[in-house]
């Protein structure tokens, strides 16, 4: 999505720009960006847009230079934790998110463990991690894939685990925060409660309260379980 190119010359911060325009928009997410198109511009723009919601789901993949090579990645690890170190620096509140790969072809314990260290150094709101298997007719299948399934399982298994442990110090931290945030539904459970989601895409419910789909209120973080918030509404 962020490789946008029209034949004008447009790229995809202008047509952020273009649609910022549209009366009636209150809020523009979008969903995925690529770490070579994430340059500074594009966050020059999304700061400056403040119907465009400060949440980045950039995929890293792996923590490893050597392995980011062997995906044909374009991008360096290096160059993508410059890319959060901007953002950070540029757009109030951002968030990020990422997919991770691991036990691909060739991917040692060292490559593993530089992986984890990127982990704890963004630490993101929230990964979709998976284990490598091959899938016929794309490049990586070329590769030997080399790596034990029991192998892949335990660290993957670790990988979830210090993702656990990174999201607990991020989310206790929230707690008595006061944040803006949009109703999205009714809770599940329990009953005459809300969910409600910030721009930045944290989740937030809120117990007992009588709200409508689309209302706007401001909240304060009381606690936390998993990746959902619980606040109550400020008067």
């Amino acid at each position: 999505m962020t490789a946008y190119r029209w034949n004008s010359g447009l790229d995809f911060a202008g047509l952020l720009e273009l649609v910022a325009q549209v009366e009636g928009l209150n809020r523009i997410r979008f969903l995925t960006g690529h770490p070579k198109d994430m340059h500074p511009h594009l966050m020059d723009v999304i700061a400056r847009l403040e119907k465009v919601c400060p949440w980045l789901h950039v995929p890293i993949q792996t923590g490893s230079d050597r392995v980011l090579r062997r995906m044909k990645r374009l991008y360096t690890c290096g160059e993508y934790l410059d890319m959060v170190d901007y953002a950070r620096k540029t757009i109030p509140d951002v968030t990020f998110s990422a997919d991770i790969i691991v036990g691909f072809p060739g991917e040692t314990e060292s490559d593993f463990q530089d992986t984890l260290e990127v982990i704890r150094r963004v630490k993101y709101d929230q990964l979709f991690s998976f284990k490598y298997s091959e899938r016929p007719g794309v490049p990586a299948a070329r590769l030997a894939d080399d790596v034990p399934l029991d192998e892949k399982k335990r660290r993957l298994a670790d990988l979830i685990q210090v993702q656990d442990d990174v999201w607990k110090e991020v989310a206790a931290v929230q707690v008595g925060s006061e944040w803006t945030a949009i109703a999205e539904s009714e809770a599940r459970r329990p009953a005459g409660s809300w969910r409600l989601r910030t721009a930045n895409n944290r989740k937030v419910v809120l117990h007992d309260v009588s709200l409508r789909v689309g209302e706007q209120v401001r909240v304060r973080i009381t606690d936390w379980a998993n990746t959902t918030f619980v606040g109550e509404i400020l008067t």
